[in-house]
């Protein structure tokens, strides 16, 4: 039998609905809280209190790139939309092996091409950062 070869991680990138192409890697966004120094002049130590605001941080893709693809289009139509209103999408991110999805809206903050490969595979790196709550829930395969 032959083998399959597999391209990216089974993750699936959607964007405002828009499949992305293959997600090679993708580092989800962190979940942290500043730091606010509360140390008096009487403090013994530093101290320190977790800030009310959470910061959602950005989320990190590496995905293959053919310029021809209609999803792969829509990020460099969204990046480059002259309105910041408009370029707040919905990201949906879908792991199909643990049957969740994750939904959130973010702004797009860069886009790095990688060098092409001499298989000629193009990639490229897209920053996002998360402006909404993130919602978890359950994914069910179509």
């Amino acid at each position: 039998m032959a083998k399959v070869k597999r391209l990216g991680t089974g993750i699936t990138l959607m964007i405002n609905a828009a499949k992305v192409g293959f997600v090679k890697s993708l580092t989800p966004p962190p979940k942290t809280r500043a730091k606010v120094d509360v140390t008096d002049t009487e403090s013994l130590f530093m101290d320190y209190l977790d800030g009310d605001i959470p910061d959602l941080g950005t989320v990190k893709i590496t995905c293959g790139w053919d310029p021809a693809d209609t999803g792969d289009a829509a990020i460099d139509t969204i990046f480059d939309d002259v309105d910041s209103a408009d370029r707040q999408k919905t990201f949906v991110i879908i792991y199909p092996k643990h049957l969740k999805q994750d939904t959130f809206t973010a702004r797009i903050l860069s886009i790095t091409p990688a060098a092409t490969k001499h298989d000629g595979e193009v990639t490229r790196d897209i920053e996002a950062v998360v402006t909404s709550a993130i919602a978890r829930t359950t994914y069910t395969p179509s």
